[in-house]
């Protein structure tokens, strides 16, 4: 027998001749016919078979103990995810030639990899007789750093901006290499055209990842103010930016925060104004104008007036100051210093004083015509009789807050009322100005129906009875709920209890009113007709039948006609006499008794 170095092999002698039966004695001391055997080196096994008659024969097996062989899978490998190795067997010892199995299905001795994971790779060499040893080798897979350059970046040419790359994953630490040979994470860059600057993070494995960033250069745009202007005093000028090249659409800011192309200015001394535009790529330009300020005269329309919806207030312009000889023109036509207006909106007049040199002045007043509140005293009710409704009046529009007045004396906005007969209820209703509106609501009070649900009923257990509930009065037509969940107007029950039902009648208003009925459940007697008799032919016997339970005062009937509790019968052929008991409530029991004649 050929083994491999570490393994075992059974060994079996078989006697025959002789005189069986036969005993065994192996040269290692065992004295089985069959051993299992696991030498180290090759070794020669005799073993003498001795027959029942003691006569023996000899005989010898060698069992070769072949060297095993060695596998070098290689050292262990680190790879970046996405990337391969080669890995490669090498045999040796044992008996050449060599076969190889790796743990992943390949069969050759080398093999090119690229798990996505770490991965151990097992390799069996198999020599020529058929010995085997195993290796392994540990592939690890590093993971890519990830790098992001930052979002795109849009500059004004002549500025600069600073780039920043932030390397993750992978393993740390990183290192940077950018595009236009600067190796730190952040740089600052003016690019006088548009560039895409590309960066490489390389991790402490030796892993990369790119990603690039454009940084757009955008021109400067233009921007003229306008010529410079001369007005009077008090008189507004436009002033108009138009901008020009760079990237359009433009939006404009003014020194005095307007944020148009285009403004009215009515400064009150001669005033320099710059405007800087900015174009879509956030660009800017800036230019100004001078408005020269001449003196005017003054003109003062009054305070702001409020007036409530309807009403009228006296306005009044004064002019002052400028060259005196003053003329005035108000906005809605009117060419007096006076006026009695009664607008019926919120309204801005307007007056121009003119004084004797040409030069004018504006002022306005503005009359607030406040709103005339609204209320809403609610829906129209209808409550049943001896219930109560909340009434609650909502104010809106005119002028909040507001406070309530009811036609009752009620100075709060919600009241519970409980009128017997039916109710108009008025709220006046006062905002912030004092305006008013009114509203009413009117309670409507329907009177309560009436329920008769029948006289109390007694029945005897395990009966049943009609109960029927009977609405009246209020407003028709009417629905029926029982305690126990019914719902029409009659229903029949079997209680087995005394029991209270309630009916609660509905009309069709809503109002309700309740009734009960109490169905007693009276208990059944019991009744013992006796044990069952034999008598012989010609004999009698007396039967006698014993009421209990339910409610005493007892009558009994027989089957046989007979209504005493005892009686004395003398059958011809067996017989069952049956008694029924009936108790004071009319409760009923019934029980038998066999009277067996035997013959003579």
């Amino acid at each position: 027998v050929e083994i491999c170095y570490g393994f075992s092999t059974t060994l079996t002698a078989v006697g025959s001749g002789g005189t069986p039966t036969y005993t065994y004695a192996w040269s290692n001391g065992v004295n089985t016919a069959s051993q299992t055997v696991s030498p180290t080196a090759t070794t020669t096994y005799t073993v003498t078979v001795t027959d029942s008659k003691g006569c023996t024969k000899t005989d010898a097996v060698v069992v070769t103990v072949n060297p095993l062989p060695n596998v070098d899978a290689g050292a262990d490998v680190a790879i970046c995810n996405g990337f391969s190795t080669t890995l490669t067997a090498v045999g040796s010892g044992g008996t050449p030639t060599y076969t190889y199995a790796w743990s992943n299905g390949v069969n050759t001795a080398s093999q090119t990899v690229s798990p996505t994971a770490t991965t151990t790779y097992t390799v069996t060499v198999t020599d020529s007789k058929g010995c085997t040893k195993t290796d392994a080798v540990v592939v690890t897979v590093n993971p890519l750093p990830n790098v992001d350059a930052g979002a795109d970046v849009e500059i004004c040419y002549g500025f600069s901006t600073t780039l920043t790359a932030v390397g993750s994953g992978g393993t740390p630490t990183y290192t940077y290499a950018w595009s236009n040979g600067v190796n730190t994470a952040s740089q600052t860059v003016s690019p006088t055209a548009t560039t895409t600057y590309t960066v490489t993070v390389t991790d402490s494995k030796g892993c990369t990842k790119t990603d690039a960033v454009t940084v757009t250069v955008n021109p400067l745009p233009n921007v003229n103010a306008g010529p410079d202007v001369e007005i009077c005093y008090g008189f507004s000028t436009t002033l108009t930016a138009v901008g020009s090249g760079g990237t359009p659409t433009y939006t404009y800011a003014w020194s005095n925060g307007v944020n148009t192309a285009s403004q009215t200015v009515s400064p009150t001394a001669t005033t320099t104004y710059t405007v800087t535009v900015t174009d879509s790529k956030g660009c800017t330009k800036t230019d100004a104008v001078v408005v020269t300020v001449n003196p005017l005269p003054s003109v003062d329309a009054g305070a702001d007036v409020e007036i409530c919806y309807g009403f009228s207030t006296t306005l009044t312009a004064v002019g002052s100051g400028g060259a005196p000889g003053y003329t005035y023109t108000w906005s809605n036509g009117v060419n007096t210093a006076s006026q009695t207006v009664s607008p019926t909106a919120t309204t801005t007049y307007t007056v121009t004083v003119t004084d004797s040199k040409g030069c004018t002045k504006t002022d306005a007043v503005t009359v607030t015509v406040n709103p005339l509140p609204s209320v809403d005293a609610g829906a129209d009710v209808e409550i049943c009789n001896g219930f109560s409704t909340t009434l609650t009046a909502v104010g809106s529009g005119g002028t909040p807050g507001y406070t309530y007045a009811w036609s009752n004396g009620i100075n709060t906005a919600s009241q519970t009322v409980s009128p017997t007969a039916t109710t108009t209820y008025t709220v006046t209703v006062t905002d912030s100005k004092g305006c008013t509106k009114t509203d009413a609501v009117t309670v409507t009070v329907n009177p309560l129906p009436n329920v008769n649900a029948g006289p109390d009923v007694e029945i005897c257990y395990g009966f049943s009875t009609t109960l029927t509930a009977v609405g009246s009065g209020g407003t028709p037509t009417y629905t029926y709920a029982w305690s126990n969940g019914v719902n029409t107007a009659s229903q029949t029950v079997s209680p087995t209890a005394t029991t209270t039902y309630t009916v609660t009648v509905t009309d069709s208003k809503g109002c309700t009113k309740t009734d009960a009925v109490v169905v007693t459940v009276n208990p059944l007697p019991s009744v013992d007709a006796g044990a069952d008799v034999e008598i012989c032919y010609g004999f009698s016997t007396t039967l006698t039948a014993v009421g209990s339970g339910g409610t005493p005062g007892y009558t009994y009937a027989w089957s046989n006609g007979v209504n005493t509790a005892s009686q004395t019968v003398s059958p011809t052929a067996t017989t069952t006499y049956t008694v029924t008991v009936t108790d004071s409530k009319g409760c009923t029991k019934t029980d038998a008794v066999t009277v067996t004649v035997n013959p003579l």
